[in-house]
């Protein structure tokens, strides 16, 4: 490229020019800057051409410390030899005046602005999923429970019924062009409030009745339970419903051992189907039952058993369950499972490791953290087994292997009347249990001729432990390539469980 192509390019880039010239003249007066400036314009071009034939010849060396001794251009104090360059890149690229700590200033700045707008939409969002209505203006028009039934129910025109256990609103959706005392009424939703909100579905059905209305053709009533907050704070429990014939499972018979704690619950199990030969006499029934025995020892099982053969709704819920990190929902989550107990009275609450919520209140006056959440949720349930609001027809069964650490309250006669110690199997018993697990492996002989050898040879077994060994005999005999179980595998099992694999191998 030659000189006239150099000063071509430099004529056309002006903007380029002035951004080199403006440093080079600070500081100057205004008759210095015009009489400089085309000596400027002529030495830059002339720098430009030998700055560009220097740095194409040697690139390890930069052309500004070329071309300084030469007198050609001498840039003013504190200005970089970057401004010979043309580049707008590479002018860009550095600032010698730029703080380093601009950009992280900036950098913090904008993700500072990037959280607030991202918790801004989540708050948004959040709000948006709990109210989904709240964005739409309506005039709530309330009405009497008198209103709602002699003038809209017995006139048929409610559409549904929509409940709000929640703020103990009942909103009341009517059919397109209902007509109310005569008069074609212009809005569609109506608002009542309930005093007793859990009798309201009761208090409809008996209206509907005196109406004539058949059982089953009725005004429909739903649940508004849509919000995300109260999704939160809903129990989520299981239903084992033997009228519906989803209580199939475990029966007694199927209990080995466990005899006189069998016989304490099937009593328990009668007072909820034959109720009234305890009432005549002027008996009042047990509130509650609470299963206590180390682990391992059919606790759950006979839970299992007592869901199938009771004939009544059963709901079942862990302990660990009830707790979160969010305050008030352990309470929320009992009122929850107590109020469906109600709902299929009679039945029977069940809560797998009730230590994990009955443990002692501390008694220091200070409730904080998960300790305040844990009091908060075992007073709940301390209200709903005894409390002002209680009522029959709901039993309490709850099983626990750490009995010293539940608070005094929760123990006391009215909450859990009965106490079912279930210990270790005697001998008798762990002769039972080993026959029934014995019978879904293939051994040689008969279960009958292992169970006696086994019993003696287990002491301080535990049901558990019992089923493992079962379970320990089939796995060796199959690694050892047998089609049968011998009693040879059986005793290698029980060594096994006591003493481990090395101790089993001498």
């Amino acid at each position: 490229m030659t000189n006239s192509t150099y000063k071509n390019y430099l004529k056309g880039h002006w903007k380029i020019f002035s951004r080199h010239y403006v440093p080079s003249i600070a500081g100057k007066s205004p008759e210095s800057i015009e009489k400089f400036k085309p000596i400027f314009y002529k030495n830059f071009r002339a720098c430009f051409c030998k700055y560009k034939i220097c740095y194409s010849i040697r690139k390890n060396r930069p052309g500004a410390q070329i071309l300084q001794p030469n007198n050609l251009f001498h840039p003013m104090n504190g200005m970089p030899y970057r401004y010979l360059r043309i580049s707008s890149a590479a002018y860009n690229s550095e600032d010698p005046n730029k703080k380093p700590d601009d950009d992280d200033e900036k950098s913090a700045t904008t993700i500072k602005y990037l959280l607030w707008l991202t918790l801004a939409y989540v708050v948004v969002t959040l709000f948006s999923i709990s109210f989904p209505n709240s964005n739409q203006p309506e005039v709530v028009r309330y009405v009497s429970w008198h209103e709602f039934v002699y003038h809209m129910l017995a006139s048929g025109e409610v559409e549904q019924v929509v409940v709000s256990p929640e703020v103990d609103l009942v909103t009341i959706c009517l059919h397109d062009n209902a007509v109310i005392k005569g008069k074609l009424v212009d809005h569609k939703t109506y608002h009542m409030k309930i005093a007793d909100i859990e009798k309201f579905e009761e208090k409809l059905r008996e209206a509907e009745k005196n109406f004539g209305v058949m059982p089953g053709f009725g005004v429909p009533v739903v649940s508004s339970n849509h919000g995300l907050f109260s999704q939160l704070g809903r129990a989520r429990f299981t239903i084992v419903d033997s009228l519906t014939g989803s209580g199939k499972g475990v029966q007694f018979r199927d209990v080995a051992g466990l005899k006189e704690a069998k016989i304490e619950i099937m009593e328990f199990v009668d007072y909820l189907k034959r109720p009234e030969k305890y009432k005549i006499l002027g008996a009042k029934i047990p509130k509650g039952v609470l299963l206590l025995g180390p682990p391992g020892c059919g606790k759950t099982m006979l839970a299992k058993a007592v869901a199938t053969e009771a004939k009544v709704p059963f709901l079942a819920m862990a302990g660990s369950e009830f707790i979160e990190m969010i305050g008030g929902l352990g309470a929320a989550r009992v009122r929850d499972l107590f109020k469906e107990g109600r709902k299929r009275a009679p039945c029977i609450i069940y809560i797998d490791e009730i230590d994990a919520i009955g443990r002692k209140r501390s008694g220091t006056g200070v409730s904080e953290g998960v300790t305040g959440e844990g009091e908060q949720t075992l007073n709940q349930l301390l209200v709903e087994l005894d409390g002002m609001a209680t009522k029959e027809g709901v039993i309490m069964l709850a099983s626990t292997n750490r009995a010293d650490v539940l608070d005094k309250a929760l123990l006391r006669p009215g909450r859990f009347d009965r106490h079912i110690l279930i210990d270790f199997p005697t001998l008798q018993e762990r002769k039972e249990i080993f026959e029934q697990h014995l019978k879904s492996i293939v051994l040689e002989l008969s279960p009958e001729k292992h169970s006696d050898r086994l019993a003696s040879l287990t002491p301080g077994f535990s049901g558990a432990d019992i089923a493992n060994v079962c379970n320990e005999a089939a796995l060796y005999a199959a690694r050892n390539k047998k089609k049968k179980i011998s009693s040879s595998d059986l005793e290698y099992a029980v060594e096994r469980v006591v003493g481990g694999s090395l101790i089993a191998q001498f």
